[in-house]
């Protein structure tokens, strides 16, 4: 009779969906060596799919110091860049899902208009506009319950080209399943039978 109790829990903790958690961070401080570097196209967790971004602070630039390294998107080579993460995210429905990263400008010009947009596959999730040369390093968060399976590259997209755009660090994006009430229940019998056990034994 005691040999049952052990093995409810273990289905509770079969029931519990099994998708593989996503835990995706880059702060671009490991890049290069830590050297900052003009029209970079070597980024670990980043394909430049299109124009170039720069690598900042280089010895001339650090438009936001004491941050260690980011990305301008606008490179310098007169077409804004355009970054797609290496890997494919796949989440999945009732997913747990944070996405983040903090934003700025390149105040070159006075402030000119930037202007990007953030995609997941296809996605549009957000889109930035600043023109704020003295606009402060700025987070960007959302997240919630996926309504349904989803799966996609990370997409920052600089429009323009005048080597002086929007600056990109910290992205983040971390999703985990969430177990179905009924899980949750199942799961509370199996530790009610343990806890049985112990009093018994």
């Amino acid at each position: 009779m005691n040999l049952r109790l052990p093995l409810i829990g273990a289905i509770a903790l079969a029931v519990v969906p099994a998708f593989a958690s996503i835990n995706f961070s880059d702060d671009f401080n490991a890049e290069n060596g830590g050297v900052g570097q003009l029209n970079f196209y070597g980024l670990s967790n980043w394909d430049v799919t299109r124009g170039s971004v720069d690598l900042i602070p280089d010895p001339n630039y650090d438009f936001y110091p004491g941050n260690g390294l980011y990305l301008d998107l606008d490179g310098s080579t007169g077409e804004g860049g355009r970054i797609e993460s290496k890997q494919t995210f796949d989440i999945h429905t009732g997913d747990s899902v944070s996405f983040s990263f903090d934003w700025g400008n390149n105040p070159g010009n006075g402030g000119n208009d930037n202007d990007a947009d953030v995609y997941f596959g296809s996605y549009l999730i957000t889109h930035l506009h600043t023109n704020d040369a003295n606009m402060p390093l700025t987070h960007f968060s959302i997240g919630g319950i996926s309504p349904g399976e989803y799966s996609g590259k990370l997409i920052f997209d600089m429009a323009g080209g005048d080597n002086q755009g929007i600056i990109l660090d910290n992205v983040c994006l971390h999703s985990q399943a969430v177990p179905e009430p009924a899980s949750y229940a199942v799961f509370g019998l199996g530790i009610l039978g343990l806890v049985v056990r112990r009093k018994r034994a």
